[in-house]
């Protein structure tokens, strides 16, 4: 038994969408991937809590006129493991003090080196948990800090996987819209060159 309910007990409570988007563009039609599926699960969540992170997504924050919509900046967006540490702590704090019962993440999905596009991962649902199985053998600290450590180590990991794959398409959605241009440029070049030789 519990002091209070823990946050694990609660069934009702509010979305947390995180959303991550790129500081840079010359990415194709990478960014506006990320833009449409972000507008598409905030008109479904209108409620909800939302985090951005990245200077592209803010136009989401004006034309959805989200209320409860905050944009993070991070200085080490490339270092996987403190971006991942950032944004566990970040979630974690909004189920456990901010009532919030599913968190889901809008980031980039790589299918190969020519294709990359938006997906939403729901990294969290309360229903989809059962806490009360969790068996506890530990000698220090309380069952529910247990949980609470745990939870948190499943969270990073979770976030681990979701940002590697998110900078893998943009850096790929980069190199590929970056040689396309180098060849348009090249064609070009060679057009005028006969047009000015003619």
């Amino acid at each position: 038994e519990y002091d209070e309910e823990p946050w694990f007990y609660r069934k009702d409570g509010k979305t947390l969408i995180i959303i991550l988007s790129m500081d840079q563009g010359f990415c194709g039609s990478f960014n506006q991937s990320i833009i449409d599926k972000s507008s598409e699960i905030v008109k479904s969540h209108p409620n909800a809590y939302i985090e951005t992170f990245g200077k592209k997504i803010e136009g989401i924050i004006k034309k959805n006129k989200a209320e409860n919509c905050a944009k993070q900046a991070v200085s080490s967006r490339y270092d996987v493991v403190a971006f991942s540490n950032t944004l566990a702590s970040l979630a974690f704090d909004y189920i456990a003090n901010h009532e919030v019962n599913r968190v889901m993440v809008v980031s980039g999905e790589f299918k190969n080196v020519l294709v990359q596009k938006a997906k939403c991962t729901d990294v969290f649902s309360i229903d989809k948990f059962n806490f009360d199985n969790v068996e506890y053998t530990a000698v220090e600290g309380s069952r529910l800090e247990f949980i609470d450590d745990v939870f948190q180590a499943y969270l990073k990991k979770s976030f681990d996987a979701i940002i590697t794959e998110h900078l893998v398409s943009e850096l790929s959605a980069r190199v590929m819209a970056m040689d396309n241009s180098v060849k348009s440029a090249n064609d070009m070049s060679e057009k005028l060159n006969a047009l000015y030789n003619r």
